[in-house]
């Protein structure tokens, strides 16, 4: 018996109770046997007699169990019946890896056990915070052992003592450290800043690797050549692009609660025929200046490597007077600002005459508009 439980196994460090009762209320004396040794010695009074058995190693295990009343003037000797196959289990040992998370995510550690007596989801577990003895709320464990963080647990560092007692009284105790962190924003790399393909060729792209907390969503500030894509969830662009694009830098955002952290894809697609080169254009300001002055025409020049018709833009829209300039290596644009105090986007797109040259865009020249100097 074990605290008044009948049990058919043991634990090493639980002592287990051995009782030996006659069939008529004699006194004397009982040897209790184990495996042809002896376990011991039983003084019976009123019929009835007890001892307490903790063997200090299980290499004997099973046992069979039988004891063996001496008998005197008012009793005759007898021999108990056996208790075959008792076994006596390793010691517990009970461990579980420390966590940290964060905050706001679920997640369960699940121990690891050697030893004990009986199935685990029919021990008796408890958990509470190391010193204080108190519940944690949304740190909790099953009748297997589980612990549960719930995503009501606020940042901090917990340190929890687990209990665990087996179907023969063992108990034993282990500490585990779980750690809620604060969310923070994503921080994240490529594999590769840049890529320069031909158009119909696909595109290998990157990786991305973020040492912040995890993303929620990704987004990108660029418009992609027909035939990539961008997705979302990944934060990843791919596929075969169908039209030149001359270098470009792509912005991606990667954002979760916490905020925000941006990295940077160039992409250059190239024509795959004609002379073995695409067509290409750059822009630029007279006297590669990048700002402007409101009222005061200035000069946006496009460089070309093919013959071709060149139009020229601002945010997106075309400048006037400024649309389908044919030109063999260079044209320029008169353009005169009409606001002042903020940035501009210009660009320009390439039609060449030839068609073994695709449409090339050029690069964006971002230029800060400010105000008119001198006398009007």
């Amino acid at each position: 018996m074990v605290d008044g439980t009948v049990v058919t196994s043991g634990t090493l460090g639980r002592q287990v109770r051995l009782v030996v009762n006659l069939s008529t209320p004699a006194a004397g004396q009982a040897t209790i046997s184990g495996n042809s040794n002896t376990l011991c010695t039983v003084f019976i009074f009123n019929g009835a007699g007890e001892c307490w058995w903790a063997p200090t190693d299980a290499s004997a295990s099973p046992y069979t169990i039988s004891a063996s009343y001496a008998g005197t003037s008012d009793a005759n000797s007898a021999t108990s019946n056996q208790l075959t196959n008792f076994a006596w289990n390793q010691a517990i040992s009970l461990s579980y890896t420390n966590r940290s998370i964060e905050t706001g995510k679920l997640a369960t550690l699940t121990p690891t056990i050697t030893g004990g007596t009986g199935s685990r989801s029919a021990w008796r577990w408890s958990i509470s915070q190391f010193f204080t003895g108190d519940a944690i709320g949304g740190i909790s464990i099953n009748g297997s052992g589980v612990i549960s963080i719930g995503a009501s647990v606020l940042p901090d560092t917990y340190t929890m003592v687990v209990g665990g007692a087996d179907l023969a009284g063992a108990i034993e105790y282990t500490n585990v450290t779980i750690t809620i962190a604060d969310l923070t924003a994503p921080e994240i790399s490529l594999s590769s800043s840049s890529e320069t393909i031909t158009v119909n060729s696909a595109l290998t792209g990157f990786a991305i690797t973020n040492t912040g907390s995890d993303i929620s969503s990704y987004s990108i500030q660029g418009t992609l050549p027909a035939g990539l894509t961008f997705d979302t969830s990944t934060g990843l662009i791919a596929g075969t692009p169908t039209e030149t694009l001359t270098v470009t830098d792509f912005v991606i955002s990667a954002s979760n609660f916490a905020g925000i952290d941006t990295a940077t894809f160039t992409i250059t697609v190239n024509a795959s025929g004609g002379g073995g080169g695409g067509a290409t254009i750059t822009i630029s300001l007279a006297g590669g200046v990048i700002t402007a002055a409101k009222g005061t025409p200035i000069a946006i020049t496009a460089s070309v490597n093919v013959t071709g018709k060149v139009s020229f833009y601002i945010n997106g829209k075309p400048i006037g007077g400024c649309a389908s300039r044919h030109t063999t290596s260079s044209v320029s644009c008169i353009w005169k600002p009409t606001t002042q105090g903020q940035s501009v986007t210009l660009s320009a797109l390439l039609r060449p005459s030839s068609g073994n040259y695709t449409n090339a865009r050029s690069n964006l020249l971002q230029v800060g508009v400010g105000r008119r100097t001198g006398r009007r």
